[in-house]
């Protein structure tokens, strides 16, 4: 029993500092570069120029948002849903059925934009920052 509430411990920490993390840094890089994006977009469509690459990733980025909303919500809906068990085998489940499928789709969301945004406005290291320099 103890180990069963140290992993839904663990697992819950993890995924409130996801939530944080995606609440407080990543959403909001991603609509500020969709913002800039859909800025020079304007000024260029105005100008006359071809726009299909700025429209295509300006979309890309603001479904990306989108999911990355929709994951966090559905992840800390989980989260409030597993705090409400009432044994530490039901919430070790929980972690390990949902919790980490959760957080798994919000991931993906999170790094499938990483690889869309300009590195001015990405609010962490990249990972070739990490592994390169």
């Amino acid at each position: 029993e103890i180990l069963l509430e140290n992993y839904a411990k663990i697992i819950r920490i993890e995924a409130m500092t996801m939530l944080e993390m995606v609440r407080r840094d990543y959403l909001p890089a991603v609509m500020d570069y969709s913002a800039h994006l859909a800025q020079n977009l304007t000024a260029k469509e105005q100008a006359g120029m071809n726009v299909s690459v700025e429209k295509k990733q300006c979309m890309t980025l603001s479904n990306l948002a989108c999911e990355m909303d929709e994951a966090q919500q559905g992840l800390k809906n989980t989260v409030d849903e597993m705090d409400r068990m009432a044994t530490p085998y039901e919430r070790a489940n929980a972690c390990y059925d949902r919790v980490y499928q959760d957080m798994a789709r919000l991931r993906k969301a999170v790094d499938d934009a990483e690889w869309l945004m300009a590195s001015k406005y990405w609010p962490y290291p990249t990972y070739s920052d990490l592994l390169f320099y």
